[in-house]
């Protein structure tokens, strides 16, 4: 068979099209999310990190990244202890960044979450994100992934 050059054309437009409405449209957008990508490892079903190889989370206020099995997850050091949600966005199921202060932003569609407690704040996304338990010995952090 042979392929003019106008097929070819028509293919990379294709394929190229197909690869922005995933992304616009309910795919992972890879971007950035705002903070430093911290240190961890899965313990069983869980993540666990100890606060020395995340000095970032040993001062109130203090907020990381983790991706592990298939979780994509924001820690923050709170007055009383972690707080860890989800990083996908509920809507569409992007990756949300943070704004530096107070609030996670979806890149894909503009849905807004309160960072202290994963509420929506703006839509179009209707159901808050995701929050995990955390529990703390010593140095050592687990978030219960289940």
């Amino acid at each position: 068979m042979t392929c003019t050059r106008r097929d070819v054309l028509y293919t990379i437009g294709i394929a190229t099209a197909t690869a922005a409405l995933h992304t616009a449209c309910g795919g992972d957008d890879g971007g950035d999310t705002g903070v430093p990508t911290g240190t961890a490892t899965m313990c069983g079903t869980n993540i666990c990190f100890s606060l020395a190889a995340n000095p970032e989370l040993q001062a109130v206020g203090g907020i990381v990244f983790f991706s592990l099995a298939g979780k994509k997850i924001f820690v923050q050091k709170t007055d009383t202890g972690f707080l860890a949600l989800s990083a996908i966005c509920t809507h569409a199921g992007c990756t949300v960044a943070f704004n530096g202060s107070d609030q996670f932003n979806c890149p894909c569609h503009g849905s807004q979450f309160n960072a202290a407690t994963g509420a929506v704040i703006f839509g179009p996304a209707v159901a808050p994100l995701p929050s995990f338990a955390t529990s703390v010995n010593g140095d050592e952090v687990t978030i219960t992934l289940a």
